[in-house]
């Protein structure tokens, strides 16, 4: 699905609909490209109303109006004003099964003393089960898959085929990275304290689309911590997740769940602009909301427009100018750019850039 170029939304019809300006685009060498461009712009209606693959229920689509048409360097540019239902009960709709898969080593040599067993298949099943503790809109399934190949670029002939051996669609996979192994002494005059490992290690996630083979997150985790010596620890026993080390992994493996189920599009799309000020654009949602501080925004402002029927309709007009995360907390979040719009005001939305 090609990522819309337009998006309006009305705001003076009832909250349960919604108008949406979107524009699709066909090949002119195509056999029918009206209708592809149509299905192109269509599908990028559904998605902003929350409208995702293999969802339940009736489509939201209530009326279609085009727009506009262009034809230009071999293709058509087809832009319709949609009228979807917009109430939410396509947002999160039941849960959504994902895979999971081994981490590996970044290297051979990577491997951390101490750590037996296959450590990438101990923490992945840390992470199923971590998912299903929050009985959030991600279902693990069961079992833990084979490595999962990071390249975006992988044939997705070979990931539909993983998908279908592991009955999800979605994907994670990773890859573990030493940092820091410092052993450390303990001092002679406590004879009764261990020596132990100051360790630090990162852990590269990804989450792919099997469908699409499109890597839809990737964020790396560090933990840091003390790791006994002298006993062994495996990563699929108790006893690793209770060393300090295995503490702080396990946290960042908390935090790891919540923004894997927010990357998902399962999601609000939309947050209303709360003020503006010379600092940047404040919005009422932070990190508990799913935002996360390397996404950026398109801003929507409001707009009046005349449709070929003479209608006039409020509509939000997307501004080119892109922000980003200057400071966020737990529930709200300013963005910046270089220079703020000048015709920015609150009451206006931003929209969440898709990668």
């Amino acid at each position: 699905m090609k990522l819309p170029i337009l998006l309006f939304a009305l705001l003076t019809l009832p909250a349960e609909a919604a108008w949406y300006q979107v524009t699709g685009y066909a090949s002119l060498s195509s056999d029918d490209p009206k209708a592809q461009a149509t299905d192109d712009a269509l599908a990028q209606a559904r998605f902003y109303a929350g409208v995702r693959p293999g969802a339940e229920g009736d489509d939201p689509v209530r009326q279609i109006q085009q727009y506009r048409e262009k034809e230009q360097d071999g293709q058509l540019a087809l832009t319709l004003l949609v009228e979807l239902d917009d109430n939410g009960q396509y947002q999160c709709q039941g849960t959504q099964p994902v895979s999971l898969h081994r981490l590996s080593w970044a290297s051979p040599d990577q491997a951390i003393t101490g750590l037996i067993g296959d450590p990438g298949q101990g923490i992945a099943a840390e992470m199923a089960r971590l998912l299903r503790e929050r009985h959030g809109a991600l279902m693990p399934v069961q079992g833990i898959g084979a490595t999962l190949d990071q390249s975006q670029g992988r044939n997705t002939d070979d990931l539909q085929q993983v998908a279908e051996e592991q009955g999800a669609r979605y994907l994670v996979g990773g890859r573990l990275l030493r940092i820091t192994d410092k052993l450390q002494s303990s001092p002679w005059y406590l004879p009764w304290q261990d020596d132990h490992h100051q360790l630090s290690m990162a852990v590269d996630t990804w989450l792919i689309d099997s469908f699409s083979g499109k890597r839809l997150f990737e964020r790396r985790y560090i933990a840091s911590g003390v790791l006994p010596t002298g006993t062994l620890l495996d990563t699929q026993e108790p006893s690793f997740w209770l060393s300090p080390f295995g503490q702080h992994l396990q946290r960042q493996l908390q935090q790891w769940a919540l923004d894997v189920e927010s990357a998902l599009p399962c999601q609000t799309s939309q947050w209303p602009v709360l003020a503006v000020s010379d600092e940047g654009v404040l919005i009422d949602t932070g990190s508990q909301g799913g935002i996360h501080s390397d996404d950026h925004f398109t801003v929507l402002q409001k707009r009046t427009l005349t449709t070929s029927q003479g209608e006039r309709r409020q509509v939000l007009v997307p501004s080119s100018q892109k922000l980003s995360v200057a400071w966020q907390s737990a529930t709200q979040t300013l963005l910046a750019s270089k220079e703020t719009p000048s015709t920015l005001q609150a009451g206006d939305f931003v929209v969440k850039t898709p990668d």
